[in-house]
């Protein structure tokens, strides 16, 4: 899960970089296509065996975690800019 969030984070961070504007949405939506790629990979892969609160917390923290990185890259970027 700290793997998976850490990848969302720096995929949040990635798009908020590339976008330039509305860094934090951007971020936001990368988690969205974090959590349907999780849930496509869900059965084939058997994360059933995981306990239900980690999957719970992983699915909740998912889009946050993906909007955090677009906020980061915006606040970096102002950062730089000054």
């Amino acid at each position: 899960m700290v793997i998976g969030l850490g990848c969302d984070f720096l995929g949040g961070f990635v798009a908020g970089r590339t976008a330039k504007t509305s860094e934090v949405m951007h971020g936001g939506i990368i988690g969205g296509i974090f959590i349907l790629l999780s849930l496509a990979l869900f059965v084939p892969l058997n994360l059933g065996d995981f306990p239900l609160w980690s999957n719970l917390i992983g699915f909740l923290l998912t889009i946050p975690f993906g909007m955090l990185g677009g906020y980061v890259s915006k606040i970096s970027r102002k950062k730089t800019a000054a």
